[in-house]
């Protein structure tokens, strides 16, 4: 009986460790000599072992134990001193706490400082969660900290996840479990890393025969947050375990874990899902309305896609079973995403479209384990038609997203159809890319002051979420914010285009005075061509890397500029123009000015076809990052002329471009450099311009 309780018991998988006792208080010299990582010099801190243990008790309980010590080198490293314990109140057990800290006695010696109980504290966590936390004593750059704990589990189904990773270099993590015959745990491995040690032996416990497995990883580098990651769950080194099936001797097998079909017959009968796609009369009344006169199955779901996502607010809740009726939804006009997209799902049903749920787990919730058929993977649903000859994404969750373009956290690679009869996953990726266009015509005078006309015309990703900045604002404060890198800038006017019009390109025209843009030496002056949307910084800081890049989505950014030079002056010194590539042309930069009679025009161009960049090509990626910030960093010379050294007559080239945007009249497509320039394709140069932390596609 305490066994079926044991595997009834309702609980969720928790990330916990465990560790066997192992040297308690014992300093070797390689402990106390340690005063750098060399490998990562720095690091704060260093795991130097962190060992775990987890075994079936005859009670039918897990039993964990962790032992761990952290060599503490700056204060930064402090936070690894602090331990914080998230546990299942009624169903898990933390005892045996104890921790000490080693401080160096200024006599190349250590002294030991034990941790009180009283730096131990449980505080509640909603109904069914205790966190435990404590500090380690007395702490100092050099001091080595270890703490050991016992945790354990009346669940079967609380088996621990193991990680051999941390935000600091961890010089030795291993763990052990010893699992009896009887119950089969399915384990999934993650990370790159090789492992040092693998091994698994035959042994009896109590109940008969067992496997003792055995994992070691040494010398694992910090995983720290990178820039374009999802989550740092998804890259980190780690063993997760999950029980499928057990064994009751004279009765066989129970399966626990289902299947994948299960599940998707679990949720056609679920309040909150499958029962929540029903028809109703309300809602036929209300798509009958929308749909009057309309033939084709495109205008249907156009109309009814654009009454959901227009008149029913999200108010900023996640999930996949619905929190209300779809009637309710509908008359109260706010709900959830799950209550939104099931929503749009029915009425799309009742207008005789043909439409499916798909379940994902977005980017910040972490990777779908396909081989665990677990909803609590999923907290997003969206939908997919089939119209025509293709299928198109729906979430209406954004009154600014037009159709086929689905959240950036819902991008996340995968997503789930729970149908009945066969369950099937599709592949999530991007629809088109984010476009972005500026183009401006601008007048320097001889003091440095600068005048400009801009326009910036947005499409895809990019038009989304400026939309969505410029209705919760203004126009004018979303150019202030869009323009804050150019110091001395003063917005005159701002103004929109196409706000609602998804069908169109989002167009924004602002006048803008920059005092001070140029600088003046005697008869010379100094000015950037590249007026926005610089490189600033490399964002990619760390030398190596062993998870992708993932940027999403693919992207385009333009601009075409007009310099109107101060009158007098000509050009003394200008960038070269500049063509760098990575291979495969997975990314790709273009910058050419040429000066035409008083005025000066740039073209630049940076394109980016490849959302992911695995990490074999990081340092081209990072050199490739560091030659464009090298190129927007370039600057134009101008020297005042004699008058007799002018030419007044323009060649057909100096024509000033009529797309030049103005408030009066729109610019028209940007162009990019042509593909005839004398440039050399270039590779990324040497990894030589330190740069310090920044995301230039911020915005």
């Amino acid at each position: 009986m305490r066994l079926l309780a044991a595997l009834l018991a309702l609980c969720v998988l928790l990330p916990s460790a465990s560790a066997q006792r192992a040297d308690w208080g014992d300093l070797p010299d390689t402990h106390t000599s340690l005063q750098v990582y060399e490998p990562d010099s720095a690091a704060a801190a260093v795991v130097l072992f962190d060992h775990g243990k987890a075994s079936l008790t005859d009670r039918f309980d897990i039993e964990m134990e962790r032992h761990r010590r952290v060599k503490l080198f700056s204060e930064a490293g402090y936070e690894q001193a602090t331990v914080s314990i998230l546990i299942h109140r009624d169903l898990e057990d933390l005892s045996g706490i104890r921790g000490q800290t080693f401080v160096p006695d200024g006599d190349g010696g250590y002294r030991r400082v034990k941790m009180d109980r009283d730096a131990i504290f449980r505080e509640r966590v909603g109904d069914k969660r205790e966190r435990v936390t404590f500090t380690l004593p007395a702490l100092e750059p050099g001091a080595i900290v270890e703490y050991r704990y016992r945790l354990n589990s009346e669940s079967l189904l609380l088996f621990p996840t193991w990680y051999f990773q941390d935000d600091v270099p961890v010089l030795h993590s291993e763990f052990r479990a010893t699992i009896p015959n009887d119950f089969g745990y399915m384990q999934a491995k993650q990370g790159t890393l090789p492992f040092a040690t693998e091994e698994s032996e035959q042994v009896n416990v109590f109940s008969g025969p067992a496997m003792r497995h055995r994992w070691v990883r040494t010398d694992v580098p910090a995983l720290r947050d990178e820039p374009y990651m999802t989550t740092l769950e998804d890259y980190i080194h780690k063993i997760e375990f999950q029980l499928a099936e057990y064994r009751i001797p004279g009765y066989g097998y129970e399966k626990v874990l289902n299947t994948w079909e299960d599940l998707a017959e679990d949720l056609k009968r679920h309040d909150g899902f499958g029962q929540t796609l029903r028809s109703s009369r309300a809602l036929r009344r209300e798509v009958e309305a929308l749909t009057a006169g309309l033939d084709t199955p495109e205008a249907r779901l156009a109309a009814i896609y654009d009454f959901v996502r227009t008149a029913v607010r999200h108010d900023g809740r996640r999930g996949y079973l619905a929190t209300a009726n779809l009637k309710t939804t509908l008359e109260d006009r706010t709900g959830s995403a799950a209550d939104i997209n099931l929503l749009l799902i029915q009425m799309l049903r009742e207008a005789g479209i043909e439409v499916r749920p798909v379940l994902l787990s977005t980017r910040d919730h972490g990777l779908v384990q396909t081989i665990y058929p677990l909803v609590n993977q999923f907290n997003y649903v969206v939908a997919i038609a089939e119209v025509g000859e293709g299928a198109i994404w729906l979430d209406a969750t954004d009154p600014m997203r037009p159709m086929g373009i689905l959240p950036a956290q819902a991008l996340s690679g995968v997503g789930w159809v729970p149908n009945e009869d066969a369950p099937l996953w599709l592949r999530i990726d991007p629809v088109g890319r984010a476009t972005r266009s500026v183009s401006f015509e601008s007048e320097l005078d001889a003091v440095g002051t600068l005048t400009v006309a801009l326009r910036l015309r947005a499409e895809g990703y990019d038009a989304v979420w400026m939309r969505r900045s410029i209705e919760d604002g203004s126009p004018e404060a979303f150019m202030r914010d869009y323009l804050s890198d150019v110091p001395g800038l003063v917005l005159d006017s701002a103004r929109v285009e196409h706000l609602h019009d998804l069908a169109e390109p989002l167009q924004v025209y602002a006048s803008v005075r920059i005092d001070g843009y140029a600088q003046t030496a005697g008869d010379l002056v100094f000015f950037n061509p590249t007026l926005l949307d610089r490189y600033l910084e490399n964002p990619f800081k760390s030398p190596e890397r062993s998870f992708p890049v993932d940027f999403t989505y693919p992207r385009t950014h333009r601009i075409m500029g007009l310099w109107q030079l101060p009158d007098g002056y000509a050009v003394d010194e200008m960038p070269e123009p500049v063509r760098i590539a990575l291979p495969e042309r997975a990314a790709t930069y273009r910058c050419q000015l040429a000066e035409q009679s008083g005025q000066l025009v740039v073209r630049r161009t940076s394109e980016l076809n490849a959302p992911s960049v695995q990490p074999e090509a990081y340092a081209d990626l990072r050199r490739y990052y560091d030659r464009m910030v090298q190129a927007d960093d370039q600057m134009v010379v101008l020297k005042r002329a004699a008058l007799e050294a002018a030419d007044p007559t323009p060649t057909p080239e100096a024509s000033a471009p009529e797309e030049a945007a103005s408030r009066d009249a729109p610019a028209p497509e940007d162009t990019p450099a042509p593909e005839d320039t004398p440039a050399p394709e270039d590779t990324p140069a040497p990894e030589d311009t330190p740069a310090p932390e920044d995301d230039p596609d911020r915005r």
